[in-house]
């Protein structure tokens, strides 16, 4: 069975899509049976991807992804075998899927938000509903990374349940001797912290967050939150935000962090908090649980499924709540401890080998 796989997400610091596409290159590759191919569409990214890909692993003609959007809008050119040659699967990580060209088309979709809170997207993702219906009309299948997911996609796409493949994501246990790096060191100056980690987007919501410690500075006078994620549409709102309540010296936002950074970050945090208003999956609360963080999050989205009782959750869009729950977590050290106990547990259950063996049973049944 050839694989087309949309290799774009590794271009850059990567994010939890990134992650994803990362994973499953590295799983396939070593799959019986299954012979791997990139595609890619990205400008900025055409000279990085020949090493970010396994040696051997070939990738196909490279497309601007404007370009190939723009095109694939109003026709089914160029597709999938036109770019990488004949393939039985062509599968789209980051909601966009090529025409297959003969091959059958998989599409992840990661969360809904360019189709239910369109104001709280990138200009870019906008594009993202036309190109997903286009597909779904040429037969495209659907994967999703939770059952929340899937229920939105019955919903908002008209999919039968055979259309729609619930396929999870898996976990990557932080290194446990990662240092924090000396710069970043010295921004938290060994003051205790709050974690959210992101790139600062309207749906993570961090404003609570800020809201949250603005709440609670008065009674833990040292505490800080850290936020890790690049500066993306959300940021000039969140800067404002900040200077208004007059924590400019208690909220340190680090831009994208090296992975070491992330791991001595998520082990050396007192609480990982996260406000999203909606999450596809969750990856980060999980990180924090396998490593032994107490995990605070807004139960929006998928949060509850994937977390279940492994997390202390508060309803999201309630900056107060969030700050009672930060506060439990802080100083009931029993509570805190159960959280840890039950957060390991939980974590455990989630493995990347898990999410690419279950992927390739998709389209094993596709292509029989």
């Amino acid at each position: 069975m050839r694989v087309g796989l949309d290799v774009t997400p590794l271009v850059g610091p990567l994010t939890g899509v990134g992650v994803f596409t990362r994973r499953l290159v590295d799983g396939l590759v070593d799959v019986d049976g299954v012979e791997l191919a990139g595609l890619a569409f990205t400008a900025r990214g055409r000279g990085q991807l020949g090493q970010l890909l396994p040696s051997g692993m070939p990738l196909g003609r490279i497309l601007p992804a404007r370009l190939a959007r723009a095109a694939w809008l109003r026709a089914n050119v160029p597709t999938a075998a036109h770019l990488a040659g004949p393939l039985d699967v062509v599968h789209g990580t980051n909601f966009v899927v090529p025409p297959g060209g003969g091959a059958v088309e998989v599409v992840t979709i990661h969360d809904f938000g360019p189709w239910t809170t369109p104001e709280l997207v990138s200009a870019d993702a906008l594009d993202f509903p036309l190109l997903v219906a286009r597909a779904i009309g040429r037969g495209a299948h659907v994967h999703v990374v939770s059952d929340y997911v899937a229920g939105v996609a019955a919903t908002e796409l008209g999919l039968a349940p055979d259309r729609i493949h619930t396929v999870g994501l898996g976990v990557d246990v932080p290194d446990s001797s990662a240092q924090l790096s000396a710069p970043l060191a010295k921004q938290i100056g060994g003051r205790p912290f709050v974690l959210a980690v992101g790139s600062i987007v309207p749906r993570k919501n961090f404003g609570d967050l800020v809201r949250a410690l603005a709440e609670l500075a008065s009674d833990h006078r040292d505490l800080v939150l850290v936020i890790a994620g690049g500066d993306d549409i959300g940021s000039p709102a969140l800067t404002e935000l900040v200077t208004t309540v007059g924590l400019d010296d208690r909220v340190i936002r680090t831009g994208f962090v090296s992975d070491a950074d992330k791991a001595a970050l998520l082990r050396s945090a007192e609480v990982v908090a996260s406000s999203a208003l909606h999450e596809g999956f969750g990856m980060v609360p999980l990180e924090a649980m396998s490593v032994g963080t107490p995990v605070v999050a807004a139960a929006g989205g998928s949060i509850p499924e994937v977390c279940g009782d492994a997390a202390l959750l508060v309803d999201p869009g309630d900056p107060a709540e969030l700050a009672a729950g930060i506060d439990r977590a802080l100083t009931d050290n029993a509570f805190a401890q159960r959280l840890v106990a039950s957060g390991r547990e939980r974590a455990s259950e989630y493995s990347w080998s898990t999410t690419v063996h279950e992927m390739v049973r998709v389209y094993e049944r596709l292509t029989d």
